[in-house]
């Protein structure tokens, strides 16, 4: 009887870690981060890249209640093995991933990023962590000193504060990189994809001395 109660432990046992290490495993899909280099960053599941339109939108408001938005570092990073072709998307950086090797080594970085969540492959999923943390958002995309970090191995994928970043997609054969779209998050802490950027004052500077030249070819 003993014996069975052991074995039915050991089992359960099994069952658990097993159940637990699955839930780490990264599932390819994107990841916002978000960190004021103190305290604790969030790190929030966005769901695959297939599933992005433009227009979509998630309101990350509550999540972001202790940040200054104005200040915020942010940026968006995933990828994934498609049927043998490995695919990276990132805001910002859209560097070509020269090989399989690099590309291994940016999958290998997101992968210890994505370790903490406690359910995988779940859209709308969130975790917290110290921003001294080896695995933070601060520490893997901006400041840490580790070899195999994502800014170390890739870039930085980051903007700061109530702006828009341009989303590129990349595939590992050292092709120029794509750019699909932008992300832009607003002051109320929803983030949307699809947003084309407001233009600039230097672009509508120029596009007012465009009009007036314009104007004055016509009065000629």
């Amino acid at each position: 009887m003993k014996n069975i109660i052991k074995k039915s432990a050991m089992v359960v046992t099994a069952m658990v870690t097993a159940v637990s290490a699955g839930a780490f495993t990264y599932n390819g899909d994107l990841l916002v981060g978000f960190t004021k280099q103190s305290g604790s960053d969030v790190i929030y599941d966005i769901g695959p890249a297939s599933a992005l339109y433009e227009g979509k939108q998630w309101n990350l408001n509550s999540a972001l209640s202790g940040f200054n938005l104005n200040t915020v570092y942010w940026g968006v990073i995933g990828d994934k093995n498609l049927a043998g072709t490995r695919a990276a998307w990132n805001t910002t950086v859209g560097l070509s991933v020269s090989s399989t090797a690099a590309w291994g080594k940016l999958d290998t970085a997101t992968k210890s990023i994505y370790q903490n969540f406690t359910v995988s492959g779940t859209e709308g999923d969130l975790f917290s962590i110290l921003a001294s943390d080896d695995n933070s958002w601060n520490s893997q995309t901006i400041v840490g000193s580790l070899a195999t970090q994502f800014h170390n191995v890739y870039g930085d994928p980051n903007v700061q504060g109530t702006t828009s970043a341009s989303f590129y997609s990349e595939v590992a054969n050292n092709s120029a990189p794509t750019q699909l779209s932008n992300f832009a998050l607003d002051s109320g802490g929803v983030l949307t994809y699809g947003v084309v950027p407001e233009p600039t004052s230097a672009a509508l500077l120029g596009l007012g001395s465009l009009v007036i030249l314009f104007r004055r070819s016509s009065k000629n």
